[in-house]
């Protein structure tokens, strides 16, 4: 081998860190560990709605494919049976949002032990 080449490559300077180098990666390694994880999806609510909205839709399609409503008459009659125009309607929409809310509480609480 050449000799020049020997000597220069034997004169590599040493690479250090700089001294704080080391203290901000265990800064960040600290900071990552006491990082809280990630919520997680809720995919049994997802799929409560989900189900539920496809069964909606099925049931509005099934009912107008047979030439009938996509409401039931009985649900229909007792919301424009009122005398106060819009009562129904809101009594039927609050009672519906209590039921939902009701099982998605439920299913909140069960789904704590996945």
């Amino acid at each position: 081998m050449n000799p020049e080449i020997d000597r220069l490559l034997s004169r590599e300077p040493t690479i250090e860190p700089h001294p704080r180098f080391v203290d901000r990666v265990m800064q960040r390694v600290w900071r990552e560990h006491f990082t809280p994880p990630p919520i997680p999806f809720p995919w049994k609510l997802f799929a409560v709605g989900a189900i539920s909205g496809i069964a909606a839709i099925g049931t509005a399609l099934a009912n107008r494919s047979e030439g009938s409503s996509a409401i039931p008459t009985g649900i229909t009659e007792m919301l424009t049976s009122t005398q106060a125009g819009g009562i129904g309607i809101a009594v039927a929409s609050v009672a519906g949002s209590l039921l939902i809310a009701w099982m998605v509480i439920g299913l909140a609480d069960n789904s704590n032990s996945i």
